[in-house]
């Protein structure tokens, strides 16, 4: 039982996911002849969840998410769509959503290299930023995650690791 329920949070999250990236292009002006801005230049996804988070001491967490990133490589631009849900009766609160990098699976790097929620707007999150040069080289190798903070979890309660869509 416990299973259905994570894959039912999981596809619930990435349907959100695939409706964040039509509602960042459509906020970012794109006009009708373009793709939108998680419709053209590199993909990247990220599948958020607790059994990534390699910080000490361990949470587990039945919430799971999705990032939808792309990448303009012109602009060093790199937009995301944020979303993830929470299952149960105890809610937690987000205390921050990171970028950080460079980092393999089951690598932690401090500090972050982008607080991309501090503001506790939890889900959905959007947005765009620019990355250096080196911060380019580092997505494109993989070495990039995305981690959720919250209050029930504070050294991390999901992670997800960026990798691109071919």
């Amino acid at each position: 039982m416990t299973i259905s329920i994570r894959f039912a949070v999981l596809t619930l999250a990435c349907l959100l996911g695939n409706a964040l990236a039509s509602s960042v292009a459509h906020a970012h002006g794109e006009d009708e002849d373009r793709e939108g801005i998680l419709g053209t230049g590199e993909m990247y996804m990220a599948v958020l969840n607790s059994g990534q988070v390699a910080s000490h001491p361990l949470c587990t967490s039945n919430a799971a998410g999705n990032a939808m990133l792309t990448y303009d490589k012109k602009e060093r631009e790199l937009c995301y769509a944020i979303s993830y849900a929470v299952q149960g009766t105890v809610k937690p609160h987000p205390m921050g959503i990171h970028l950080h990098a460079p980092a393999s699976p089951g690598q932690n790097v401090t500090p972050h290299l982008f607080t991309l929620d501090e503001a506790n707007a939890g889900s959905p999150l959007t947005g765009c930023l620019v990355l250096t040069r080196q911060q380019s080289r580092w997505l494109k190798k993989g070495s990039f995650y995305v981690q959720v903070h919250t209050d029930l979890c504070e050294s991390g309660e999901l992670r997800g690791q960026v990798v691109r869509l071919k």
